[in-house]
């Protein structure tokens, strides 16, 4: 499987890393640093299992990358993560709205980030199986 990160800070990047390895080292993570970078990476890679995106990136933030998505073909049935530290309940009903399967928010230990990844994964629709 694998699964697509996106986020501008490289801490958070490396953090979620370690946490799909605590669920299953096999587990394939690519990332992205910002919106435009992701967009242009899930054009040229396989389609993911499960995308998960920062809200608050740089140039195109989460928000954006998650309509983009959903009005692509191939990757609109992707179940789409919002991770943020900045979601709010209204955020939530907005971007569930455009089509996030589900929003979280940040968290700062490892092994519950890779409960909430492994519950996430086997949750969301078959694409992510």
């Amino acid at each position: 499987m694998t699964i697509f990160y996106a986020d501008d800070d490289q801490d958070e990047l490396d953090f979620f890393r370690e946490a799909l390895k605590l669920i299953d080292p096999s587990i394939e993570c690519v990332t992205a640093s910002n919106g435009r970078e992701a967009l242009q990476l899930l054009e040229t890679i396989g389609t993911p299992g499960v995308i998960f995106l920062d809200l608050n990136m740089p140039g195109i933030d989460g928000e954006g990358c998650l309509v983009s998505i959903k009005n692509n073909a191939r990757l609109k049935d992707v179940p789409v993560i919002i991770y943020s530290s900045t979601a709010d309940t209204k955020d939530r009903y907005m971007l569930q709205a455009k089509g996030a399967f589900k929003v979280i928010k940040k968290i700062w230990g490892i092994a519950q980030l890779s409960r909430e990844i492994h519950s996430v994964i086997v949750s969301a629709p078959s694409t992510a199986r």
